[in-house]
């Protein structure tokens, strides 16, 4: 080999070199991003899943139980409202920070409408994976995957086999859609679909509720931080204006006026997505806030109707 050749070698060798080097930092740095965003994204409360003295209150039980789900042992965490004949069962999925206890005061509001009771009405609301104590990190993957455990448990104790509408707010109206999405895929497939996803669980979904929707958690970043390339940073993106291509069942979309985290533009774009849903409703509630809307007594309103569209009447 003469001197030519070996330089010829040595700088293939000293490309690949480099390469390899950008590659594995590049994974390193994304890897690291992926892990710091989710730490953005989720502001988890940790006090503990049966530290809730409200849920004790209102007399909600507090349900806390392993399952095993395509290979992987998943915890499924609710407060659940039960009623002897449930004529529908509500679903709800909390936004990014706190917990589910903290929903409970204003869900109430389902059961004692200005001091009127609502009949037939249990009531579910979901705890996250890396929420209120358990020690794992919360992420897209990790909720999305127990959203499908919950699903096939809510199965077996909806025995009445009472229709079933889902309700979320920000980032629960993704988890929301992904739910009514894989719904909407199996009651359409064929017998044989792996039971351990619960497809017999999903196929009585009535509607969806959705306050402050949006459509990934990148386009939300690119409206706070227009200059950054956020999408390379993001790993729980939420893609929710994907899964709402799949749903078929009435959807309402709730969202405040003067929303600065989440901009109504969003919500509204999300659901034109909805292209299948039997029926789509959009409401903006003027002047609300992400925080507030549900002060709001046009939203309880809307949400009211939308419940007897459905064919249920609340109160």
């Amino acid at each position: 080999m003469n001197i030519h050749q070996i330089k010829s070698t040595y700088a293939i060798f000293l490309k690949f070199s480099v390469l390899s080097i950008l590659f594995t930092t590049t994974l390193t740095i994304n890897n690291a991003s992926a892990s710091l965003t989710d730490h953005l994204i989720f502001k988890p409360n940790q006090t503990p899943f049966a530290d809730c003295p409200l849920a004790d209150q209102q007399g909600f039980q507090k349900i806390s139980k392993h399952l095993q789900i395509e290979g992987k042992d998943e915890l499924v965490r609710f407060y659940f409202k039960d009623n002897p004949s449930p004529r529908i069962l509500v679903i709800d999925f909390h936004g990014v920070e706190g917990r589910a206890c903290d929903r409970l005061p204003y869900l109430t509001k389902l059961y004692y409408g200005q001091g009127r009771i609502a009949a037939d009405i249990a009531l579910a609301v979901v705890e996250y994976p890396g929420y209120a104590g358990d020690s794992i990190s919360p992420s897209e993957e990790r909720i999305l995957a127990n959203t499908k455990a919950l699903l096939a448990f809510i199965s077996q104790i909806n025995t009445a086999q009472s229709p079933v509408v889902l309700y979320g707010e920000s980032l629960g109206t993704a988890v929301a859609t992904y739910a009514a999405s894989i719904s909407s895929i199996f009651s359409t497939s064929s017998p044989n679909t792996n039971s351990n996803t619960g497809p017999s669980a999903l196929n009585n979904i009535a509607g969806v509720i959705l306050q402050s929707p949006f459509t990934s958690i990148v386009e939300v970043a690119k409206h706070h931080y227009p200059y950054l390339p956020v999408g390379l940073f993001i790993s729980s993106k939420f893609n929710a204006y994907q899964w709402a291509a799949n749903v078929t069942v009435p959807v309402i979309g709730l969202h405040g006026t003067s929303d600065s985290f989440i901009p109504i533009a969003i919500g509204k774009q999300q659901m034109s997505y909805f292209t299948r849903s039997s029926k789509t409703v959009w409401v903006e509630v003027p002047g609300a806030e992400h925080d507030t809307i549900f002060n709001s007594p046009l939203y309880w309103e809307k949400v009211e109707e939308f419940f007897l569209l459905l064919n249920f009447s609340i109160y």
